[in-house]
């Protein structure tokens, strides 16, 4: 696996992971099943979005 691989694996990684945090945090506030499903589908979407804004602020510019 090259390191480029690597990154985005652990990229994706961390968006599961924020994606079960945002599920947790709803379920711990007795949410309905369908919110908890919306609160980890937007808290993962939002993890997403701050990882392609690091990628297109820090990608190397140049052929």
């Amino acid at each position: 696996m090259s390191g480029y691989d690597a990154y985005w694996l652990s990229m994706l990684v961390a968006v599961l992971m924020l994606g079960i945090l945002g599920y947790a945090s709803y379920t711990r506030r007795g949410s309905s099943h369908v919110i908890r499903v919306l609160g980890a589908v937007g808290t993962g979407l939002l993890g997403a979005l701050i990882i392609l804004l690091e990628y297109a602020l820090h990608r190397p510019v140049g052929p």
